[in-house]
């Protein structure tokens, strides 16, 4: 019974923890997509598109019910930063065409969250419109 309730009491800290999981099922209704501009060393977006679109986080990959079949191989965590309006944390992964490209999650204090896929040139950034996305 104590193994049990010390398993149990390890398994909810970890679900807790903003730095161990990310895992869960996530709604999007709006996207973006932005260019790497060479000039100004920033991505340029262009306008939200209203998109109904479902994303999937386990510990180890990510699933986009887009027409793409998006799916990334999380590879390794590449830290979190902290600033005064928001927190993000990234991660080093493999898309579903072996192209190596980073995620991004940003939470801002707004309430805000977003979900980035990085590759040199091009970002794709998805609007979270449910709160679960806290524990990544």
């Amino acid at each position: 019974m104590k193994k049990t309730m010390l398993v149990l009491g390890t398994l909810l800290l970890a679900i807790g923890s903003f730095s161990q999981t990310k895992s869960g099922k996530f709604n999007t209704n709006y996207m973006q997509v932005g260019k790497w501009n060479v000039e100004n060393r920033k991505f340029e977006f262009e306008d939200e598109v209203k998109v109904n679109l479902i994303i999937t986080m386990t510990d180890s990959k990510v699933w986009i019910d887009d027409n793409a079949n998006t799916n990334l191989t999380i590879l390794k965590d590449a830290g979190t930063i902290k600033k005064d309006e928001y927190t993000s944390r990234a991660w080093d992964c493999l898309d579903e065409k072996k192209r190596k490209c980073n995620l991004l999650i940003a939470k801002y204090n707004d309430g805000q969250r977003i979900l980035s896929i990085m590759y040199n040139n091009l970002c794709f950034r998805y609007y979270v419109s449910n709160s679960r996305i806290d524990n990544f």
